[in-house]
């Protein structure tokens, strides 16, 4: 429909996925989806869009479609691997999921359920962060990291409230060491998904 209505429709798909790019949309507002669907959906406009930039009937059209690719993450891959990636390094390790007994970490726990319900590109900046504090041992630069890097404060994870029994991300996390190698095969996991890290693949 936006490449039927010309650069109007260009210019307003430009537009929404500006603002998405820029955290400026609601993506937390009561959002409940499976991983695999999300990586599906990009995957589909990101290829429509790809087509509009040289289809549209005139210059300025196909320049704004161009322009709108980069509002896109450029992922793809099994999105249902995130939703199980989580899943395994937390049985692996004797992590409490649920009603299964385990180390309780209040962190692992809260990005757990957005993992499951509302996975975004805000997850490789959390991953990135968290790794960062494993690294370290002090939580307090989970936070610093995520403002410096990415301008991500506690308030925006506090109100990343996805599913239905979730409170946002407040943490703390429990300081495991162990757990680097595991997360930096999830980090992976996640650029697949929501920054085109796939290409490793393709190249490789």
């Amino acid at each position: 429909e936006a490449k039927e209505s010309g650069p109007s429709g260009a210019s307003a798909m430009m537009t929404w996925l500006r603002l998405s790019s820029t955290r400026q949309l609601p993506w937390y507002a009561g959002g409940n989806y499976q991983g695999k669907d999300m990586s599906h959906v990009q995957e589909s406009l990101a290829q429509r869009m790809a087509t509009a930039c040289v289809t549209a009937d005139d210059p300025l059209s196909r320049h704004l479609f161009r322009l709108t690719l980069k509002g896109l993450p450029r992922g793809g891959g099994n999105g249902d691997d995130i939703r199980m990636g989580i899943l395994h390094i937390m049985r692996d390790n004797g992590i409490k999921e649920g009603h299964r007994p385990g180390i309780e970490d209040p962190f692992i726990a809260q990005w757990h359920q957005k993992l499951h319900s509302n996975t975004t590109a805000d997850d490789i900046a959390i991953c990135e962060a968290y790794l960062h504090f494993l690294h370290c041992g002090n939580w307090d630069e989970f936070w610093s990291h995520l403002w410096e890097h990415n301008g991500l404060t506690r308030e925006d994870l506090a109100g990343m409230k996805a599913g239905w029994r979730t409170d946002g991300i407040s943490g703390p996390a429990h300081h495991m060491p162990h757990l680097i190698p595991a997360f930096q095969h999830f980090l992976w996991i996640l650029k697949v998904t929501h920054s085109g890290a796939d290409l490793d693949t393709a190249v490789g």
